[in-house]
């Protein structure tokens, strides 16, 4: 009787370990063959991104495991280097290949390429790369090393978007070691299905063609330019805001000031498992960010879980949302009431322009944006070709990421050609 194969151990360090997404992105993955993974998380702690306090429980099942560790100061943020569990994982799972789910110049990167150097030299070592806007001179010395470490020393970046690719190869991080990845959705949590018309019902939008919007009510998500166009489009389109955040009074105000009062609904956070049965009350989804000197739109997950949907994109030029959508959606310059306007009224009027949309929405999503093509791109970045899951024609072409530039070139194909 032959030998069993060793399966390739995968160690993933994520502060968000324990949130429902990043939960169904580690059940994708380990349902890949040839590979056991394990995802180290806070145990608990202040999570700064979603302003609240976090604990999170050990999980050892037959698809992976969850194991916890202390972070060093966590009641600032869960985001830090770890006090304990790094170092066991390491010593004790003996990783193939571990990816930190932070950026490349953060002190708990830095800590994973130590470990690694001590207990697991033979491993590689990944880290994410999200943020489009990096300083180019690192600011005091300790920043100065750890660029120095992460570009001597990792094994590669995996990028959301082409604008983080960029902003890295500005920062100075190698070329050679920048792969543009993207991300994606759970495509068993979102998926196409009839009008949530009971939930339309009951927030008082009938048969009104619905703008929606889900995430972060921030003044540089553009909502001020949504209002804009809103004032500009038929009264019958109406608009469903779904999120909070600091802006929330001062776009409250501005919907009173601007008479919109009928036309605006707001309705604060959801649970992430809700997020689909409010999208399946919208028309069209937007999203409208803008670039300011310190954030740019990192990707647009967001417009990623509409395509998903079936739901029609729409978002601005800003940072990564043009290669999301690809062809697949429209686009409009970002700040610009009036295009966005002309965009909401075309779609409002063409249910034929929608359908399209909304299948080559959903079939991007499908081929390219999905948690399961992710898994197939990481692991063909991790070395392991043998899980990659595009096709063989993707692979002749040597394809890492969704072509924005060519998906979506045979586009309306049920009477609608030539609307670009």
């Amino acid at each position: 009787m032959g030998e069993t194969p060793r399966l390739n151990r995968l160690l993933w360090i994520n502060q968000y370990a324990g949130t429902g997404e990043y939960r169904r992105l580690a059940e994708a993955m380990s349902r890949r063959s040839g590979l056991r993974l394990h995802v180290l998380g806070p145990r608990r702690g202040y999570c700064r991104y979603y302003e609240r306090a976090q604990s999170l429980n050990e999980y050892h099942g037959p698809d992976y495991d969850l194991v916890t560790g202390r972070v060093w100061m966590s009641w600032r943020d869960v985001g830090g280097p770890y006090v304990t569990g790094m170092w066991r994982e390491f010593l004790f799972f003996q990783p193939d290949v571990v990816h930190v789910f932070a950026e490349p110049y953060t002190t708990l990167h830095v800590q994973a390429l130590i470990c690694r150097r001590i207990f697991r030299p033979t491993a590689k070592v990944f880290v994410l790369g999200v943020e489009n806007v990096v300083d180019p001179v690192p600011c005091g010395r300790w920043e100065a090393l750890k660029r120095r470490l992460a570009h001597k020393r990792s094994d590669g970046v995996t990028c959301w978007s082409r604008t983080s690719r960029n902003a890295l190869r500005a920062a100075g991080f190698p070329e050679k070691r920048l792969y543009v990845t993207n991300w994606g959705v759970p495509l068993e949590r979102f998926k196409p299905g009839l009008r949530n018309d009971e939930l339309r019902n009951r927030l008082g939008l009938g048969d009104s063609f619905v703008l929606g919007f889900v995430g972060k009510m921030e003044l540089q998500k553009g909502l001020w330019t949504v209002l804009l166009a809103l004032k500009r489009v038929a009264p019958h389109i109406k608009f469903l805001c779904v999120g909070d955040g600091h802006w929330r009074e001062g776009f409250q105000a501005k919907v009173r000031e601007f008479g919109l009062e009928k036309r605006v609904i707001s309705v604060g956070n959801v649970a992430y498992d809700s997020i689909a049965a409010y999208m399946h009350a919208m028309d069209a989804v937007v999203l409208p960010s803008e670039t300011t000197p310190r954030v740019v739109e990192q990707f647009g997950r967001v417009l990623v879980e509409a395509m998903a949907c079936g739901i029609p994109a729409i978002g601005s030029d800003c940072g990564g949302i043009p290669e999301v959508i690809g062809s697949a959606g429209r686009v409009f310059p970002e700040r610009d009431h009036v295009a966005l306007a002309d965009t909401v009224q075309e779609l409002a009027a063409d249910a034929c322009l929608r359908r399209c949309l909304s299948e080559l929405g959903r079939e991007r999503a499908v081929n390219h944006l999905s948690f399961d093509a992710l898994c197939g791109r990481l692991c063909a970045v991790y070395g392991w070709r043998e899980h990659h899951s595009q096709t063989p024609e993707q692979e002749a072409k040597g394809s890492h990421a969704p072509n924005s530039d060519q998906e979506g070139k045979a586009v309306l194909s049920c009477g609608c050609e030539g609307r670009q």
